[in-house]
């Protein structure tokens, strides 16, 4: 609700291009960034850092970190996870940076593949499939948020 909060109030002023809207965040409060663009198309462009990849994986494993309960949404996973919500903000664009698994460890490339698999199909069926950037360690923060704001 913050977000569309602040959406909305920026969406009210002359010196905002209001069809350039870009958000960035970090860790934890990816998905809540997620489902806001998934939800409001005037968000064009999101950076995702240090996300966790999917809620599917905490519930797949007997171990795993805590705190990404805190920010999930009940009963989510019977309809949507967080690759389904990427691929919702198609044809937006998405940057994926320092992916997180569910242990809050860093991401191997091959759960980075696994989890993406579908929104890199979407992108792909929408014609953009550079609107999807998956952006491997070390990053750069600048870099980003220019690639959003192109």
């Amino acid at each position: 609700g913050d977000i569309n909060t602040v959406v909305n109030f920026l969406k009210t002023r002359d010196d905002v291009n209001t069809g350039a809207i870009t958000g960035m965040s970090f860790n934890n409060m990816c998905p809540a960034l997620l489902h806001a663009a998934a939800f409001d198309r005037s968000i064009r462009s999101v950076a995702l850092i240090g996300s966790l990849l999917s809620y599917k994986s905490i519930v797949l494993n007997r171990f795993y970190e805590r705190s990404f309960a805190d920010y999930a949404v009940p009963g989510m996973l019977t309809a949507y996870d967080l690759p389904d919500l990427i691929g919702c903000v198609a044809p937006g664009k998405v940057a994926v940076a320092e992916s997180k698994d569910h242990m809050n460890k860093p991401a191997s490339q091959s759960l980075i593949n696994e989890e993406l698999l579908f929104p890199q199909s979407v992108f792909r069926s929408g014609n953009v499939p550079g609107n999807l950037k998956i952006i491997p360690a070390p990053w750069d923060i600048v870099k980003i948020a220019e690639w959003c704001m192109e």
